[in-house]
């Protein structure tokens, strides 16, 4: 299905490098006017002899007699072109003044404006250079901001989720299809589909729709990160570790207690995982209202926390009191203890009542880094991420949705044929299953769930 979301008619440019100043700027224009656009900026005949498809020509650009730029310019031709359509991609000097004017002086042609937010993509999408799944990954590509971020981005844009749903819908049609048959010689009471091999499939269906939609979980930590939490009390060392953490002086430290008030909120990226680290207002009673409200955030943020790092310092003590702080994390949160300051000279504090409390704890130093390489591994190992093989992929929100959907209804199948529901039931419910993993590349998709999608990408997309 192809919705007209947009004017597509119309010729639409766009910058394809983001605001700012730079060496060159590169503009798309796409649509059946791509090249009336070059012959109107370089005042030449802009035939296939001219520019040939796929070669690159140094132009000038006039703007009326004055000279505007003198630019790169590549043409495509339909359909081998990112939208599918006749393309022309220009390389101009970054300046904003140049690109600003080269923009108005195309739209000034009747028939062309900017693009609207995602209309590349969705072009590509609407004449069939990619599927929806794809589309997304292009999104997913751009705003990767580690190696693994990279990798999901790269696979599902390679098409590996659209194999992988492909594979499910054939083995899905091919029973459908039986029942189907079935109801056309309902009078005879033919039973073509083998109701046990069916059940077979359904449950073996289900179990990878189900796979499928439990990576949404692993896709979120390597898309958006873990929220990772340091707290304890205060003057245990927490904004210290923030900066051995980050290998940067990003907090303040000092002796004072209740020096942090407010959460800051940094990443940091340990083996491909975004770690956002929070360092959080120390957790004790206090008259001081600033800090109350600090110590309220610190509680808050305990609650939504993925990891938790509990901070306590060696000439501190386990005692119930800080032992009630490990209740405050969230019940999905994970817990590491890090004793912090252990390279206090030998006989300070309470260290081997810490081992004997938390025997899986992590020594550290934040001052001298001892136990930071440790410390890292363990956090690392705590993010469960399942087996992350070659052509691994990881479900957004929308694709979770249709695929506990599937599941749900490939449930309520399995149920209906230990019942023995009729064939006119089943066929139906095959149907609702077929559809939802339609859904999943574009094949059947509604226009507000498209214009959802493509308005969150930003323009040039």
């Amino acid at each position: 299905m192809q919705a007209q979301l947009y004017q597509s008619e119309d010729t639409i440019v766009a910058p394809l490098s983001p605001a700012g100043q730079g060496a060159v700027c590169l503009v798309r224009v796409s649509g059946k006017l791509s090249r009336v656009v070059v012959s109107y900026l370089t005042k030449k005949s802009c035939n296939a002899s001219i520019f040939p498809a796929r070669t690159v020509r140094l132009v000038s650009i006039w703007d009326g007699d004055d000279l505007l730029d003198r630019a790169l310019v590549t043409s495509f031709e339909a359909p081998a072109s990112y939208t599918g359509e006749d393309c022309v991609e220009w390389g101009l000097h970054a300046s904003p003044f140049v690109v600003n004017r080269f923009l108005t002086l195309c739209t000034e042609i009747s028939g062309v404006r900017m693009a609207q937010p995602g209309e590349f993509t969705w072009r590509a999408f609407a004449n069939g250079k990619m599927d929806l799944s794809r589309a997304e990954a292009v999104a997913d590509l751009i705003a990767a901001e580690n190696p693994l971020a990279h990798r999901l981005a790269m696979n599902q844009l390679e098409g590996g989720f659209a194999r992988k749903i492909t594979v499910l819908r054939e083995r899905v049609t091919e029973f459908a299809a039986l029942l189907e048959l079935e109801l056309d010689f309902s009078q005879e009471d033919v039973e073509l589909a083998d109701r046990t091999a069916l059940k077979e499939l359904v449950l073996s269906v289900r179990m990878q729709v189900v796979s499928l939609r439990d990576s949404f979980a692993a896709g979120e930590v390597i898309r958006k990160g873990i929220p990772t939490v340091l707290a304890g009390r205060p003057n245990a060392g927490k904004s210290s570790l923030l900066n051995a953490l980050l290998h940067d002086a990003r907090a303040l430290v000092s002796d004072q207690p209740g020096t942090t008030r407010d959460t800051i909120e940094e990443p940091c990226v340990i083996d491909g995982i975004i770690f956002r680290l929070m360092d959080t207002a120390g957790l004790r009673e206090s008259t001081d209202a600033v800090e109350q409200m600090g110590v309220a955030r610190t509680r808050q943020k305990l609650t939504h926390a993925g990891l938790v790092l509990m901070v306590a310092s060696v000439d501190e003590y386990p005692d119930e009191a800080w032992m009630n702080l490990l209740s405050l994390a969230g019940t999905q949160s994970k817990v590491l203890v890090v004793l912090n300051k252990v390279d206090l000279p030998e006989g300070y504090g309470n260290r081997s009542d810490w081992l004997q409390r938390f025997p899986d704890l992590v020594e550290i130093s934040a001052q001298t880094g001892l136990g930071m390489d440790l410390l890292r591994k363990r956090m690392r190992d705590m993010v469960d991420l399942g087996r992350l093989s070659g052509d691994f992929v990881a479900v957004n929100a929308r694709q979770r949705q249709s695929l506990d959907q599937a599941a749900s209804v490939l449930q309520s199948i399995a149920q209906g044929l230990q019942q023995n529901l009729g064939t006119e039931l089943l066929a139906e419910e095959m149907r609702a299953v077929l559809r939802s993993l339609a859904e999943l590349t574009g094949d059947i998709v509604a226009d507000d769930l498209l214009s959802a999608i493509f308005s969150k990408f930003c323009i040039g997309k």
